[in-house]
């Protein structure tokens, strides 16, 4: 006759209730078994390792040498089985763990520390894990796996799921008031680091003016374009209304396309279906972002 396969976890909690109560009546209680089940399992552990366990007195139950030993075992097996099983509900649940995002710079700067308080609030046990790369390159790193939700300015192509989160008017900012008819004779700071936003501009600039903008200045940094627009050097057109929420005086001045709709960037979020349906914890940050909107 074959042997009873290896130990069940509900094994290790008996034994260990056992030791504690040395009486079956009482451990059956406990685990919500009835006591055949219990004297069952008992004699299949008996079976499995070829020794005897327990031994039944008027009082209740006794160790064997044996049993003392395995039993002793139990009581950190036990405690170790309801801790994993603990932890890991705790990880279905979407409400702990770790999720690694990859965002432009300038959304984890102006939008990212606004959502995860809100997030943070409802599932405090959630961490992040947060990379900043162009809005172009954010795609190649989700495909690399490196991390399970994405946000890019500008509709570049994914492979997976895809969330317009919300959108923003360009506009150009400049030390002193301006109008359309000025622009060519202005100097002009370029800061333009996606490449979809420079197709949305440079297509608004063939669309309203003869010829392109004259560059005065190329930096790759906004802050450093936004600087040198407060000091006077020149104009220069963004796409974040969060890079002026602090300069009152500089004035604005919306872009709007030839049919008088505005000239708008929008920003979206990126996931992998099988990760939101596989990971409760990429689910609940989705959804959550979906219901913000």
């Amino acid at each position: 006759m074959a042997k009873e396969p290896m130990m069940r976890e509900i094994d290790w909690y008996i034994l260990d209730s056992l030791m504690r109560t040395k009486n079956i009546t009482k451990s059956a209680e406990a685990l919500y078994m009835s006591q055949p089940t219990i004297t069952k399992r008992i004699m299949n552990i008996e079976e499995h390792f070829g020794v005897k366990l327990l031994k039944r007195t008027n009082k209740g139950v006794t160790f064997t040498p044996e049993g003392e030993c395995l039993g002793q075992r139990a009581a950190g097996l036990a405690a170790s089985f309801k801790q994993i099983n603990e932890e890991m509900e705790r990880f279905s649940s979407g409400k702990f763990g770790e999720i690694r995002l990859v965002m432009p710079n300038s959304f984890g700067k102006f939008k990212f520390p606004h959502i995860i308080r809100n997030y943070s609030a409802l599932c405090p046990g959630v961490s992040f894990s947060v990379q900043t790369a162009l809005s172009d390159k954010v795609c190649g790193v989700m495909e690399a796996g490196e991390a399970s939700v994405g946000f890019i300015c500008g509709d570049y192509a994914f492979a997976g799921e895809k969330y317009d989160i919300y959108e923003e008017q360009s506009f150009l900012a400049y030390a002193r008031k301006v109008t359309l008819g000025e622009i060519p004779a202005l100097p002009r700071i370029e800061y333009v680091k996606g490449v979809f936003t420079k197709k949305l501009l440079d297509g608004w600039i063939a669309e309203n003016f003869p010829s392109k903008l004259r560059v005065s200045f190329s930096v790759d940094n906004g802050d450093t374009a936004l600087e040198m627009v407060r000091s006077g050097l020149g104009y220069s057109f963004f796409s974040a209304e969060k890079f002026l929420e602090n300069d009152k005086e500089l004035f604005r001045l919306p872009l709007y396309n030839k049919d008088g709709s505005p000239l708008v960037r929008k920003t979206w979020m990126l996931w992998y279906k099988d990760d939101y349906e596989r990971s409760m914890i990429i689910k609940n940050f989705v959804d959550f972002m979906r219901s913000e909107q």
